[in-house]
C-alpha cells in the first residue's frame, strides 16, 4: 500500500480497493495511515468511499479510470446518500459522471441543467480582496470553511445594482 500511495492518481483504483479491504478487516487501520503512507485521513476516507463504490457496483478499472478519481468520489458520496441503489441507477450515475464536469456533477445528479459557465480571473490587492468579500457577503454570499457559497449570484446582484445606478 505504501508503494501505491506514492502515485495516488495513477493507482487510485487499486489503492481504493486495498483501503476498503483493510478497513473491513479493521476500521482503526485508517488512524495511522497518514504517518505510514503520507495520505491524509481525509484522502483515506475518500479512498474508502471509492473502494466501497467499486465493490458495490462491480466497477471495472477501465470504467473507473475513464470517469476519474475526482468524479468517482462525488458519485460515491451521492450514492451513499441513498438507502439503496439498483444496478441500473448505479449505471445511470456513472453515465452522468462520464459526460459531466466534476464541478457540475452534484447538480446533474439532482436533475438540474447547468448552463455553460466560464471562470473570470481578477488580480486584486489584499485590501481589494477584502472589499470584494465584504460586498459579496452583503449581497448574499455565505462564508464557509473552503471560501464562499453563492458568490456568483451575489456578484451578479452587485453588477445589477451598479448597472441600475448608472441608468
Amino acid at each position: 500500500m505504501i508503494e501505491l500511495s506514492g502515485r495516488l492518481r495513477l493507482n487510485f483504483f487499486e489503492l481504493a480497493q486495498a483501503v476498503k479491504i483493510l478497513y473491513d478487516a479493521d476500521p482503526s487501520f485508517l488512524h495511522p495511515i497518514q504517518a505510514e503512507t503520507g495520505i491524509s485521513r481525509r484522502m483515506a476516507y475518500c479512498l474508502l468511499d471509492v473502494g466501497k463504490l467499486i465493490d458495490a457496483g462491480d466497477l471495472s478499472k477501465s470504467d473507473a479510470e475513464e470517469i476519474g478519481w475526482t468524479k468517482l468520489q462525488i458519485v460515491a458520496r451521492h450514492i451513499m446518500d441513498h438507502e439503496s441503489v439498483t444496478q441500473e441507477e448505479f449505471e445511470k450515475f456513472l453515465d452522468i459522471a462520464r459526460v459531466t464536469k466534476a464541478r457540475d456533477l452534484r447538480q446533474a445528479f439532482m436533475g438540474q441543467q447547468n448552463t455553460e459557465t466560464r471562470a473570470e480571473v481578477f488580480h486584486l490587492t489584499q485590501d481589494e480582496q477584502s472589499i470584494l468579500r465584504e460586498a459579496l457577503v452583503a449581497f448574499g454570499a455565505k462564508k464557509v470553511p473552503s471560501g464562499f457559497t453563492s458568490k456568483e449570484v451575489a456578484l451578479m446582484q452587485i453588477i445589477d445594482a451598479a448597472m441600475g445606478a448608472q441608468s
